[in-house]
């Protein structure tokens, strides 16, 4: 009875006026901040060439630096996994791979199901794992999104921005993490279905599957999907777009029991008897017709990342909050001369992070709640 009655609270209050719910965003990088390879790309990459079927002698550190060559050849003859140039990913990753292993051995003759061998061994966890402190900041992060939980009021959203092909959800999947929106449609791209009384509804990638409080991630936003990569602005553009789906789909979600085939006893705020199935689904596409009444409303972002310059400058540089992740005892892409990078906010694990970005999302809510009641 309760969910009923808070139901129809919230499809009133849709109906009625608008309402923007302020939204706090924490996003991060997926390689070498979410997680990182099991072994040495080269180690990996001759593993499974053995196993496909390669004879040829050759030592890791010979494959490691064609690897290296040949990958800086493609990212600039084939930017973003040939997004636009080539069919897609695995063929930008299929060529990379033969010409890897034709430099490294200097022969041609290589095993047919090479590419795809490899392409399907780094699709999961097989090939990487799990920060630690990956697994502690998602549960900190659930706890925190459950306090702010009402489908009406203030949202917390965490999500992946990364410079990666989608393969990424199936990763991030495969090692037990729950991901939510990964493309976005715009409007001008959704073809939107009518009921018989010419209402529309609302478009596939808006349905209210797209929010599930129970996903890990809300979104994934991936350099390949928004066409653009870090640190320039299109990705970050591609992200909040995402972010900018959820509290309305958040709010429809709750509005899911009126799909039931079934009847209520018990009459609306209009005194009138809650509608019977064919009728509750009419109300249903009134009312997410109406979806845009719930909107976002002021963002606060946070992105949180390992490349100071595609993670952290990249989303300074759009108006984003950032924090860089510089792991303790890691070098790599990631790290930088703390001497040379004054200002910049450094911590060194996600535990940290975990508790800059509470803080700030309580801030964010607080200043928000003053706000409204200054302007009521």
């Amino acid at each position: 009875m309760a969910q009923v009655t808070s139901i129809l609270r919230i499809r009133q209050n849709a109906l009625s006026n608008k309402r923007a719910v302020p939204v706090f965003v924490v996003s991060l990088d997926a390689l070498g901040t979410l997680y990182q390879f099991r072994e040495p790309v080269s180690v990996q990459y001759l593993n499974c060439a053995r196993q496909c079927g390669l004879k040829t002698r050759i030592s890791p550190q010979d494959l490691e630096k064609s690897f290296r060559t040949t990958y800086t050849r493609y990212t600039q003859t084939y930017p973003n996994y040939g997004k636009g140039k080539l069919e897609g990913p695995r063929e930008w990753w299929a060529a990379l791979i033969n010409d890897t292993f034709v430099d490294a051995t200097g022969s041609r003759v290589l095993p047919s199901h090479l590419g795809s061998g490899l392409y399907t061994h780094f699709s999961s966890a097989t090939a990487y794992k799990p920060y630690v402190d990956s697994l502690s900041f998602i549960k900190s992060m659930r706890a925190l999104r459950e306090q702010y939980s009402d489908p009406e009021g203030p949202l917390v959203c965490v999500g992946v921005v990364t410079n990666s092909d989608p393969r990424v959800r199936s990763v991030l999947e495969s090692m037990g993490f729950q991901v939510g929106l990964s493309e976005y449609a715009g409007r001008e791209k959704a073809t939107l279905t009518k009921t018989d009384e010419g209402l529309p509804l609302i478009p596939p990638n808006l349905q209210p599957t797209s929010y599930d409080p129970d996903n890990d991630f809300d979104f994934l936003a991936t350099s390949y999907d928004a066409a653009s990569e870090k640190p320039d602005g299109g990705i970050w553009t591609y992200a909040k777009d995402l972010v900018g789906t959820i509290p309305p789909a958040r709010a429809t979600r709750a509005l899911n029991i009126l799909r039931e085939p079934r009847e209520y006893s018990m009459s609306d705020s209009m005194g009138q008897l809650v509608r019977q199935p064919l009728e509750a689904r009419l109300d249903l596409a009134r009312v997410e017709a109406e979806r845009d009444r719930i909107s976002a409303g002021q963002i606060r972002w946070v992105h949180i990342g390992d490349e100071l310059k595609k993670d952290y400058l990249g989303a300074q540089n759009f108006g984003f909050e950032a924090l860089h992740l510089r792991r303790q005892g890691e070098g790599g892409e990631g790290a930088y001369d703390p001497a040379g990078a004054s200002g910049v906010h450094t911590i060194s694990n996600l535990n940290e992070a975990a508790m800059v970005v509470n803080a700030m999302a309580r801030s964010h809510f607080k200043a928000n709640s003053a706000a409204g009641a200054t302007n009521a």
